[in-house]
């Protein structure tokens, strides 16, 4: 797949947008996870149907996973290494707290479903809990190749459509779930919901659609008119709720402008998903069209590192306010002179992955190509693999 510098400006948005969320600033800064969502599912689709049509069975696969091991482990169990070295043989103060929750997680975190004992335990860390939205795209990754290959791209397209219809069924499903079981009320059904893996289908449903747009007619018809209401639905969708919010006494702040998190309000976590991700669907439809604001060397650049931007900037953020700060105050979150330390530290830290850690790692995916070439394997045209998101709260 060719290299866009706008899709790097498209992440540089969102991890902003995920940033903003977890240091308390705005309340729909969330949405930045569902446009990673949306965005693999159009870039991992992309590239499994290309390598479908170039690739021996074996070397499909081989390709893909070994291509997707060397870009998203290093960095991830890395990270998980230094955070047990920090919580087993440092210590500090601060993290005494970390040290009685972190080693339960550990088999979830090194298995990819910290999504699932984030559901289970309700513990939430700054120091790991983000990396659920991780976890769910390597479940997505994990079954995904499967569903392509085996598919044509005639049934794979009927599927996608069918996903996005099966993931307001699977949420209402967890809704009645919880309801008849106890577990949680309406108010409280969000949070299962928001981290369960099935509620996220029609995200990357979506953006896999978007890799019909040159074959696909129908497709072509629909997005002109998609592109022009789905974002006014949206605002029409936000403004209701927060006026409907307010009215009944439902917090629900302007600074989510109607899209909390959880959306625990008016059933948003059935259908409001739903729409997020068909707003994000429409806007990669028209990355052309927002050229002014895409070409911004700034954003394509934060976009670029936006991994490691995303796995460390969340205990940078707790930090940042520990040290400059009362913990709990709620002035720091709103302090510029903070959350500015906390974003450069965050870019620097990630930064200084990319050149020293993320980048060698991944020039080992040519030699991989070209070993696996020797070996009888057509492995496609070896395009650079996406930055992986990464994802919040």
């Amino acid at each position: 797949m060719k290299f866009e510098p706008r899709l790097d400006a498209y992440r540089g948005v969102c991890i902003t947008l995920v940033f903003l969320q977890h240091w308390a600033m705005i309340d729909c800064g969330w949405v930045g996870v569902q446009a990673f969502f949306v965005l693999s599912g159009y870039l991992i689709t992309g590239i499994l149907r290309r390598e479908r049509t170039a690739a021996t069975l074996g070397g499909f696969f081989i390709n893909f996973y070994a291509r997707r091991v060397l870009r998203i482990f290093p960095l991830y169990f890395g990270y998980l290494l230094l955070l047990v070295i920090v919580v087993d043989v440092i210590k500090p103060d601060i993290l005494e707290v970390l040290a009685g929750i972190f080693n339960p997680s550990i088999p979830f975190l090194l298995t990819y479903t910290q999504n699932f004992y984030r559901i289970v335990s309700g513990i939430s860390s700054p120091f790991y809990s983000h990396l659920w939205s991780l976890s769910i795209e390597e479940q997505f990754y994990l079954i995904w190749p499967l569903v392509v290959f085996f598919l044509g791209p005639r049934k794979l397209f009927a599927v996608c459509l069918a996903l996005i219809v099966a993931a307001l069924v699977i949420r209402f499903g967890e809704l009645e779930f919880q309801l008849h079981t106890g577990i949680a009320d309406k108010a409280h059904a969000g949070e299962l919901i928001y981290y369960f893996t099935g509620s996220h289908i029609d995200a990357f449903a979506f953006g896999a659609l978007l890799t019909y747009r040159q074959e696909s007619a129908g497709l072509r018809r629909v997005l002109p008119v998609a592109s022009k209401w789905i974002p006014v639905l949206f605002i029409v969708a936000g403004a209701w709720m927060v006026l409907l919010g307010k009215a009944v006494h439902y917090d629900i702040g302007v600074n989510s402008l109607g899209w909390p998190l959880y959306l625990s309000h008016f059933y948003g976590y059935v259908w409001g998903f739903t729409l997020i991700n068909a707003l994000f669907f429409v806007v990669l439809a028209n990355i052309d069209l927002l050229h002014l604001f895409a070409d911004i060397r700034v954003l394509q650049r934060l976009g670029k590192i936006s991994y490691g931007f995303y796995v460390f900037h969340c205990p940078i953020v707790r930090l940042t306010k520990y040290y400059m700060g009362d913990l709990w105050s709620q002035s720091v979150p709103y302090d510029l002179s903070c959350l500015v330390i906390a974003f450069a530290t965050s870019w620097a830290a990630a930064e200084l992955s990319f050149h020293f850690f993320e980048r060698p790692v991944m020039r080992l995916k040519r030699r991989f190509s070209r070993a696996a070439g020797d070996a009888g394997l057509s492995l496609g045209s070896g395009a650079p693999a996406p930055v992986t998101t990464q994802q919040p709260t």
